[in-house]
């Protein structure tokens, strides 16, 4: 149905709902997107136990950021609290994602 309203017919190509909700269909929450823009715009995984996207604790006890950029792992680094991790990982999705990123809600960076 999306590709309907953003194309005015079922033609290929990659549609992004912008807000995340995927059955949010009208056109103001729809944009063209290719497949790896799309998989930018993600929410935070079922499995995660920090809270945040783009974080994970490490044995050592301490907070590891890390974010993946044209399918390599950037690690920014290791950090005293989950929420210093998580503002590092918001910095990094706005300046490699643009308007693709997903940042925690809400955004710590900013």
């Amino acid at each position: 149905m999306h590709r309907w309203i953003i194309y005015g017919e079922a033609k290929g190509g990659g549609v992004d709902h912008i807000s995340g909700d995927k059955t949010n269909n009208r056109r103001a929450n729809l944009r063209i997107a290719t497949q790896t823009q799309n998989a930018r715009n993600t929410r935070i995984a079922t499995n995660n136990t920090s809270g945040f996207k783009g974080v994970s604790q490490t044995a050592e006890g301490r907070w590891r950021a890390r974010i993946t950029v044209d399918r390599a792992e950037i690690r920014l680094g290791n950090f005293d609290t989950r929420e210093q991790a998580a503002a590092a990982y918001d910095a990094a999705a706005l300046i490699h994602h643009g308007e693709f990123a997903s940042p925690n809600e809400p955004p710590l960076c900013l």
